[in-house]
């Protein structure tokens, strides 16, 4: 369900909605504001709207035009996008501009990447049993964690980053899936939040090292038949299972 109204800045800016660190979305003269639900009131013939948790996804320029607002009610996957994207920790891993990473940037993956592969693990409307805030919540802490207890895999400067990439797949798509569906079946499974050690070293057919390594044999085996690394939905899954039996 979709509300629209029409606002001046100043009128909107008396809401004190809660305004997410990165811009999504930028329509000249269009405000758009994503809720966890809306209830309507309606009385003497005027509809009165009651939101809960408002987000709002533009950012407001210093003006006095007025604005089309619309309201909406936000999806799972697109309620924890924007909860990362809320976090300046994790805001600063994601390249919102382009649709490619180049080789001389500090961004991991792009916010088209992202948002595809929280679309894929998590269903558009979530049978998870759990209120939608501490998803959220414990969605943006179990990454900021997971950026803070691997720092070594999440550097800060451009030569660290490459070395990184060379050495290891830990940034490829089919890792961010791995990261996501492990907090993903963390939750449904009703358990503690747990942040996964990505350089725990394992042992596989005689090699030794991180799961991650580009090294690891594992790889030759898993894309056998298809592109290197390629992130198919079929090689995801797999990946993901040979990770938590080897990891977990």
């Amino acid at each position: 369900m979709i509300y629209y109204t029409v606002k001046t800045t100043e009128q909107i800016l008396q809401w004190k909605v809660q305004a997410i660190n990165t811009a999504t979305l930028s329509f000249e003269g269009v405000v758009v504001i994503s809720c966890e639900d809306i209830s309507e009131n309606l009385k003497d013939d005027s509809l009165n709207l009651k939101l809960a948790s408002p987000r709002l996804l533009n950012r407001l320029e210093n003006s006095e035009d007025e604005h089309l607002v619309i309201f909406k009610i936000e999806n799972t996957p697109e309620f924890l996008l924007n909860t990362f994207m809320s976090s300046n920790v994790l805001s600063n891993l994601v390249e919102v501009s382009n649709a490619k990473l180049s080789k001389n940037t500090l961004k991991l993956i792009t916010y088209s990447a992202l948002e595809k592969l929280l679309y894929e693990v998590f269903d558009f409307r979530s049978n998870i049993e759990m209120d939608v805030e501490k998803l959220g919540d414990d969605f943006k802490y179990y990454f900021e964690e997971l950026v803070n207890r691997n720092a070594v895999y999440f550097p800060d400067t451009l030569r660290e980053i490459q070395a990184v990439r060379d050495k290891t797949v830990v940034q490829t798509l089919n890792s961010w899936y791995i990261f996501i569906r492990f907090y993903r079946e963390t939750v449904e499974e009703g358990k503690e939040i747990i942040v996964p050690d990505l350089t725990k070293k394992i042992n596989y057919k005689n090699w030794k090292g991180s799961f991650f390594d580009r090294d690891n044999p594992i790889w030759e085996e898993i894309f056998e038949s298809s592109r290197l690394h390629y992130p198919s939905p079929k090689n995801k899954a797999k990946i993901y299972k040979y990770w938590l039996n080897l990891t977990q």
